[in-house]
């Protein structure tokens, strides 16, 4: 292990991630003064994700040639696409020295997972990263989150598939209530709303989602007649007065056997 150096008036020890430390504590160290034979050799004494991605949040002040020299920067990349860090992002696609790709498309579905929309969006128009890996996982995750303005990208992009896993996207956002994304999905030509046994009118009514039956209803795809008119039965026992309304003035579901909901 290199003796410990001074600059500055300050001790640089290498002992552990006490430069991290300084780093994220905000001490007086100005890295921008530091020079780069001194940035690089801070920087080979970073070997985990750790270190790296405090190093990366200092990396708009540092030479950017002096951190790209030194070490993989794919950990780097991955961090700030983690914890959205557009300019770093930015910097790492320009440079085109990262992989998008690694990890089974890693960074798009960590950035698509914690809502980063302008890390998705760089990483959409970079062309590289793959929004359908994963079995399109990236939509799925994000209608049944209502990450309306995610789900507005990805399906402007057109490599997605909101058709997979039989239309899970939109038989989640309409389980989960997401409005929003209900409508970007059936402005989509490819959703089938009647997927599953018409999963979507009929849990959207069971939870009293009028917005929701107004919108499957007015795409007239969706049956409400769909498992013994489940999507009636279900609102009535559970109080949804909207909704019954909007399933009677559609004309199709009929209440008058009685039955109890499935």
């Amino acid at each position: 292990m290199p003796e410990p150096m001074d600059y500055g008036g300050h001790k640089i020890d290498f002992t552990g991630h006490s430069l991290v430390l300084i780093m994220t504590n905000g001490a007086s160290i100005d890295l921008q003064t530091l020079p780069d034979e001194m940035l690089i050799y801070v920087a080979t004494f970073l070997h985990d994700n750790q270190s790296r991605g405090a190093f990366a949040r200092d990396w708009l002040s540092i030479p950017y040639g002096v951190a790209h020299d030194v070490f993989d920067q794919g950990p780097v990349f991955r961090h700030a696409c983690t914890s959205g860090y557009t300019n770093i992002v930015r910097r790492c696609l320009a440079d085109g020295r990262v992989d998008p790709t690694a990890d089974d498309n890693l960074a798009i579905r960590t950035s698509c997972l914690h809502r980063y929309v302008d890390v998705v969006r760089l990483l959409l128009a970079d062309g590289r990263a793959d929004p359908a890996a994963t079995d399109n996982w990236v939509i799925r995750y994000s209608s049944a989150c209502g990450y309306t303005d995610v789900v507005k990208l990805l399906l402007a992009d057109g490599r997605v598939d909101p058709t997979a896993d039989d239309n899970w996207a939109i038989q989640r956002s309409s389980w989960g209530g997401h409005t929003d994304v209900v409508k970007l999905l059936l402005e989509d030509e490819r959703v089938d709303p009647t997927a599953n046994d018409n999963f979507a009118i009929q849990f959207s009514s069971f939870h009293g989602y009028t917005k929701i039956v107004k919108l499957l209803l007015a795409d007239g795809r969706a049956d409400p007649t769909a498992n013994n008119n489940n999507a009636m039965l279900w609102s009535s026992w559970s109080g949804h007065t909207d909704v019954v309304k909007l399933l009677l003035a559609d004309g199709r579901a009929d209440l008058r056997d009685g039955s109890s909901p499935n």
